[in-house]
């Protein structure tokens, strides 16, 4: 019977690490149809989700200025820089609050929100409800 819970225990490991590399590839997929600095700017921000990054500290990151690279941004993803900053941390956020018992303190510290107030007024503006009722209904 141990047997069989570590087989299954396996073949579960092995499934969600097959639909985590499907999503990258998906994500990449998307990636592809961006501008050059669109496309860099989003692999600064994703190197960089644990960082209080500015829209004219990217676009300095970047090459361009920071109303050139809104453009490429409105353009390519049809959001702001500032917005897709916001986005994929809420959404690193999530992954966080769903397969971590990080606090919600050190998850707000840890991707560089100005407070857990200003991530939680965000995260409540995005997705209706608390980071701490989020984790609740989804862990």
């Amino acid at each position: 019977m141990d047997q069989l819970e570590t087989i299954q225990a396996i073949k579960n490991y092995e499934h969600k690490c097959l639909r985590e590399i499907c999503q990258k590839v998906q994500q990449k997929k998307g990636l592809a149809d961006l501008s050059y600095y669109t496309h860099l700017a989003v692999d600064i921000i994703h190197s960089q989700l644990n960082q209080a990054l500015t829209v004219s500290n990217l676009a300095k990151q970047v090459g361009v200025n920071r109303s050139s690279l809104t453009h490429y941004f409105k353009v390519d993803l049809n959001l702001t820089p500032a917005a897709y900053i916001l986005q994929e941390k809420l959404k690193e956020s999530c992954r966080l609050l769903i397969q971590t018992n990080i606090s919600i303190q050190e998850i707000s510290e840890l991707l560089a929100f100005s407070s857990q107030s200003h991530f939680t007024e965000r995260f409540k503006e995005t997705y209706g409800i608390t980071p701490k009722q989020y984790r609740v209904r989804l862990k």
